[in-house]
């Protein structure tokens, strides 16, 4: 689909003339993933804080749908993953021959629309994620 410019016909009106540029939006999912080596302990107020340690070791972008899609596989140092979802999703993350992401299945987790979490993972492993409600 290629880019479409239209002209408004509304006379003496404030638009007339006025050229305006529609661009396709694409309705590809994404899913952010971010890998750390671990979480810190830090004292906060007297009181213990988890925080990712940066800079992150790798971030990659999963671009997801109705079938199962995987990640590429996680660095040989990355124990922590964190995830952000802009669509509701279902994942799970295993060895890279085994995850696929069907929801209501054993080991598969739901994700909710601009939803963030932490996951401690295993070097290697891979995330799939697909498309839920």
């Amino acid at each position: 689909m290629s880019n479409q410019t239209i002209t408004p016909s509304l006379g003496a009106g404030a638009l007339a003339g006025t050229q305006i540029t529609l661009t396709p939006l694409t309705n590809t999912a994404k899913l952010y993933l971010t890998e750390f080596e671990s979480l810190n302990e830090y004292q906060v107020a007297g009181a213990g804080a988890q925080i990712a340690h940066c800079p992150p070791l790798v971030s990659q972008v999963v671009n997801f749908g109705a079938t199962s899609t995987l990640s590429a596989p996680f660095g040989p140092t990355s124990r922590v993953l964190r995830v952000h979802t802009d669509t509701a999703c279902c994942l799970c993350i295993g060895t890279s021959a085994a995850p696929v992401a069907v929801a209501g299945v054993s080991g598969v987790f739901r994700m909710a629309a601009s939803q963030t979490e932490y996951f401690k993972v295993k070097p290697g492993d891979v995330l799939a994620v697909i498309v839920s409600t």
